[in-house]
């Protein structure tokens, strides 16, 4: 078995989408050539989803403050505290998701600090409107 994964045609970005002549290998999703498209096609992508309301209230001083000085408090992950674990939290959480909702964005008594295992359990869970209690 060969260490290195044989070179395939780069799949193209921007103008040169699908006719891109140079090839790639490894995790590469595209050549050197390409990367400012694939970057810039990111950026847009970044900028769109940035301009909801909801991403406003997320990158805004207001809340990093908020954020912050909740985490001061409340340190530690909620959930592995239940758990009668000890580990450090990541981020605030709110607990019952605000979907777009000011004032519930704003509830203080909705926020918990979670580490990052957590939030991503927490999140994929309310994404996908799985069970927490079943394991499919």
């Amino acid at each position: 078995m060969s260490p290195y994964r044989p070179a395939r045609p780069c799949p193209g970005r921007g103008i040169r989408r699908s006719s891109c002549p140079n090839l790639i290998r490894g995790p590469e999703i595209c050549c050197p050539d390409c990367i400012p498209y694939e970057k810039a096609k990111i950026r847009r992508y970044d900028q769109a989803r940035d301009e909801t309301p909801e991403r406003k209230w997320l990158h805004s001083t207001r809340w990093r403050k908020a954020s912050n000085a909740h985490k001061a408090e409340h340190p530690l992950c909620a959930e592995c505290e239940r758990h009668g674990k000890i580990t450090p939290a990541y981020l605030i959480d709110h607990i019952i998701p605000h979907n777009g909702n000011y004032d519930l964005f704003w509830d203080q008594s909705n926020w918990q600090s979670l580490c990052v295992e957590h939030h991503e359990i927490k999140h994929k869970n309310d994404r996908f409107g799985r069970n927490k209690n079943r394991r499919t």
